[in-house]
C-alpha cells in the first residue's frame, strides 16, 4: 500500500530533502544570470572605451596585448559585478533551510536595478572623463569636492553635448532594467535539476560549496593568495592599454581609497614605506648639515651676487603661473601653429628652459606648492589646519623679509577653492580675484580674460614700493569661449600634415589657439611692464600640462612637462643656467629669493636656485613621474623611461632606484610638515 505524500517527513529524508537543494538551484542559477549580465554591461564598455581610443594606442602593441587587457578586465568586472549579486546570494543560501524564494527574487531585481541605473551614466561620465583626462576615474575627479560646481556644470554644458548624452543615459538605462530582469526571471535550467543530487547528499553538498568557492573566487578577481588589486591592471607596456583594465568602479574605489590612506595617519607610508621621516630630512638636507627638524632640513643660505652679476637686486618680480601651459609648443615641429610665438622670443633674450616640470597634475595643488614652499603630497594643502598660517618655506612671507610688497592676482573667483583665504593664510598682503578686475557680464564660469587680468595688474602695481607680484591666468581652459582669430592668432586652418594629428586626438583649432592667446597676452604683459620697470624679473610657467594634444599618442615628456621663462635683461645679467639644466616648480622660488636677497640671507624651500651648480640632477614632477638630464620616467604608472631625443643623450640607463628613492623623501617630508608639523618624533596618531 503506498503511503500518502508528506512534505515534512519527506524532506527530512535523504531522498528528497532535496527541496531546499531545489530552491538554492534555481536562485543560485539566476544570481549567476545577474553577475553575468553585470559582467558584460561592464565588459562591453570596455569595448567601446577600447575602440574610442584605438588611435592613442601605441602601434607596438598587439592583439595579444589587447586580448590580455580585456581578460584581465574582466577580473575586474567580475569582482564588481559579484559585490552587485551578493545579497541575493546570500539569500539562495538561505533558500537551504528555508524558503526564502521570494526574498531572493527580490534582492536581485532591487540590486540589479540599481546596478544598471548606476552604471549607465557612470559609465557615459568615464568615456568623456576618459577624453579629458586621458584615463578613467582617478584622483582628478575628487576635484569636483572641493571645485566650483556651478563652474564646472557650466563648463560641461557648453563643451559637451548634455542634452543629447543624457537622453542615451535614459535609453540605455531603460533598455538595461528591461534586458536584465527579462534575464533574471527566465527559467535557465531543467526541472529535474543536476543529475545525482535528487538522491545523494555528498553530491548535493559538493554543488553548493562549488557554487560558494565559485562565486568567492569571483568576488576576489583572483584564484591566488591575494584578490585582484590596483596594480594587476599594469599588464603590458602600453599605458594607454593599461588604463582600460579596470572599470569605472574600480578606478573610482581606487581613487577613493588612496585618498583617505592619504588623509589618515598611515598617508606617510604611501610615500615612505619605512616611516623614517627624519632620516628622509637627513638626506634632503644640504650637504654636511644634520637637522634637528623638517624646518631646519629645509634652511638655505642665499650667496648673494658674484662678480659679473647685477648688484642691485629686483625691484619687482612678476611670477606669473600660466593655466595649462606646455613645453611641447616650444618645438620646432609645432612652430607653424604659432602657439608661443613670444615665449620663444622672449626666451632669446632671456633664459628659456623646456626641461621643467610641474609640482602637480592640478592647477590648485601646483599652486599651493609653490606658496607653501612645500611638495604636492597629495593631501589638498589648502584644506589642511596647518595652512592657516604661513610655513617657514612660503613664499610671500620669505619675500616680504626682503622688503617687497606681496600681491596675488587670480584671473578666477576667490571663492575657488578658497584661493584667497588660502593666499592670505599664506602671508600675501594684497589678494585680488576675478570681482576685482571686470564686470561679471565679461566673465566666463572661471573668470575674467587673460587681456584684463594682466590690464589689471598694470594698473595696480606701480614704483612706489618694491613688489613681488603672482599672477594666475585662466583662459587657457574649457569652455575655450575667446575669438582667438579676433585676438590676432593667424592659424585659420590645420597646417599641413597635421591633419590626423588633430583628427584622431578631437581636439579643434579653437581649443588649441588659446595657447597662442594665452602666449600672445603674456607676452605683451611683460614688454610693457619690463619697459615700466627695467630692473624686474619675470618668472613664466605653465601650472601642469594641458592634457590637450594634436596627435593621438603623445610621449611622457608631451604629456608631463611645462615650460620656465626667466626674463628681465638687468636681473638677469651675467647669470647662465648650468649645462644641461632641468628643474620644477619647487626650484623658481629659490632662483627668485637668491637673485633678491643679499648674501647670508636665510630661507627655507625644498627645492633649490636653478643657478646653483650644487643641486640634485633631478627634478620631482606631478603623477609619479621625474625628469633628469636627457630623460624622463614615470615612477608609478607606467614604470618606463624615455630618452629627452638629442637633449643630452645618455650613455646608460639611468638610475631609478635613487630616483625613486630621493621622490620618495621628497613627498615623505612634505606629508609629515603638511599634516603633522616640522617636529618628526610627533605622534601622527590623532590625524
Amino acid at each position: 500500500m503506498r503511503l500518502p505524500y508528506n512534505r515534512a517527513r519527506v524532506e527530512g529524508t535523504g531522498e528528497v530533502a532535496g527541496a531546499g537543494f531545489a530552491r538554492f538551484r534555481r536562485q543560485a542559477v539566476a544570481d549567476a544570470v545577474l553577475l553575468a549580465t553585470g559582467v558584460a554591461w561592464l565588459a562591453a564598455f570596455r569595448v567601446v572605451l577600447l575602440l574610442s581610443q584605438r588611435d592613442a594606442i601605441s602601434p607596438s602593441s598587439t592583439s595579444t596585448d589587447v586580448a590580455t587587457v580585456l581578460l584581465n578586465g574582466l577580473r575586474f568586472d567580475g569582482k564588481i559585478a559579484a559585490a552587485a549579486a551578493l545579497p541575493s546570494f546570500l539569500a539562495s543560501l538561505a533558500c537551504l533551510a528555508v524558503d526564502a524564494e521570494r526574498i531572493a527574487a527580490r534582492l536581485r531585481r532591487i540590486f540589479g536595478t540599481i546596478f544598471v541605473l548606476v552604471t549607465v551614466p557612470l559609465c557615459v561620465v568615464d568615456l568623456f572623463y576618459f577624453r579629458e583626462y586621458h584615463a578613467q576615474f582617478d584622483h582628478f575627479v575628487l576635484g569636483a569636492v572641493y571645485d566650483d560646481l556651478g563652474a564646472v556644470l557650466g563648463t560641461v554644458w557648453k563643451s559637451y553635448p548634455v542634452v543629447p548624452g543624457f537622453l542615451a543615459i535614459v535609453v540605455l538605462a531603460a533598455a538595461g532594467v528591461f534586458v536584465m530582469r527579462r534575464a533574471i526571471a527566465r527559467s535557465w535550467v531543467a526541472t529535474e535539476g543536476i543529475p545525482g543530487t535528487r538522491r545523494r547528499p555528498v553530491a548535493r553538498f559538493l554543488a553548493v560549496l562549488t557554487a560558494i568557492v565559485v562565486y568567492a573566487l569571483v568576488l576576489r578577481g583572483s584564484v591566488t593568495s591575494r584578490p585582484v588589486e590596483e596594480r594587476d591592471a599594469a599588464v603590458t607596456r602600453d599605458p594607454v592599454l593599461n588604463e582600460l583594465v579596470m572599470n569605472p568602479y574600480a578606478s573610482l574605489i581606487y581613487a577613493l581609497s588612496d585618498w583617505r590612506e592619504l588623509a589618515s595617519s598611515a598617508g606617510l607610508h604611501v610615500h615612505l614605506k619605512d616611516g623614517d621621516v627624519g632620516a628622509a630630512a637627513r638626506r634632503i638636507a644640504e650637504p654636511g648639515r644634520v637637522p634637528a627638524n623638517l624646518d631646519e632640513a629645509l634652511r638655505r643660505i642665499a650667496p648673494g651676487p658674484q662678480p659679473g652679476q647685477a648688484l642691485v637686486p629686483p625691484r619687482h618680480i612678476f611670477f606669473v603661473l600660466m593655466e595649462s601651459d606646455d613645453a611641447w609648443t616650444l618645438e620646432e615641429r609645432w612652430s607653424s601653429l604659432h602657439l608661443a610665438d613670444e615665449m620663444k622670443a622672449l626666451g632669446r633674450e632671456g633664459i628659456l628652459l623646456d626641461q621643467f616640470v610641474s609640482a602637480s597634475s592640478g592647477t590648485m595643488s601646483s599652486l599651493a606648492a609653490i606658496l607653501t614652499g612645500l611638495a604636492d603630497a597629495g593631501v589638498y594643502t589648502n584644506y589642511q589646519p596647518s595652512a592657516s598660517k604661513p610655513y617657514l618655506s612660503s613664499i610671500a612671507p620669505v619675500f616680504s623679509r626682503l622688503g617687497y610688497r606681496t600681491r596675488l592676482f587670480y584671473g578666477g573667483y576667490l571663492s575657488w577653492q578658497r584661493v584667497g583665504e588660502f593666499c592670505q593664510a599664506q602671508g600675501f598682503d594684497e589678494v585680488y580675484g576675478a570681482a576685482h578686475m571686470g564686470a561679471w557680464t565679461r566673465t566666463n564660469e572661471w573668470g575674467v580674460a587673460d587681456e584684463e587680468l594682466y590690464d589689471f595688474v598694470e594698473r595696480t602695481v606701480s614704483d612706489d614700493v618694491p613688489s613681488f607680484d603672482f599672477i594666475l591666468t585662466t583662459s587657457n581652459h574649457p569652455p575655450y569661449d575667446i575669438d582667438v582669430w579676433e585676438e590676432g592668432w593667424p592659424v585659420r586652418e590645420i597646417p599641413p600634415g597635421m591633419e590626423a594629428g588633430f583628427a584622431e586626438s578631437g581636439l579643434s583649432l579653437r581649443e588649441i589657439g588659446h595657447h597662442a592667446y594665452a602666449d600672445l597676452q603674456m607676452g605683451r604683459f611683460v614688454r610693457s611692464a619690463a619697459q615700466r620697470f627695467p630692473s624686474a624679473v619675470f618668472a613664466v610657467t605653465g601650472d601642469h600640462y594641458s592634457r590637450k594634444f594634436p596627435g593621438a599618442r603623445p610621449t611622457l615628456y608631451e604629456r608631463t612637462a611645462v615650460p620656465l621663462l626667466l626674463y628681465g635683461p638687468e636681473a638677469l645679467a651675467g647669470r647662465t643656467l648650468p649645462p644641461g639644466a632641468i628643474g620644477s616648480h619647487h626650484d623658481i622660488a629659490p632662483t627668485l629669493v637668491e637673485l633678491a636677497a643679499p648674501a647670508g640671507f636665510e630661507y627655507h624651500a625644498m627645492g633649490r636656485s636653478l643657478f646653483d651648480p650644487r643641486r640634485p640632477a633631478l627634478a620631482i614632477g606631478p603623477l609619479g613621474r621625474v625628469l633628469g638630464p636627457g630623460w624622463i620616467a614615470d615612477l608609478v604608472r607606467d614604470q618606463r623611461w624615455e630618452r629627452l631625443g638629442e637633449r643630452l643623450p645618455i650613455a646608460s640607463e639611468p638610475d631609478l632606484a635613487s630616483a625613486r628613492r630621493l621622490r620618495s623623501d621628497f613627498l615623505g617630508v612634505a606629508w609629515w610638515r603638511i599634516r603633522v608639523g616640522p617636529d618628526w618624533d610627533a605622534d601622527p596618531s590623532g590625524l
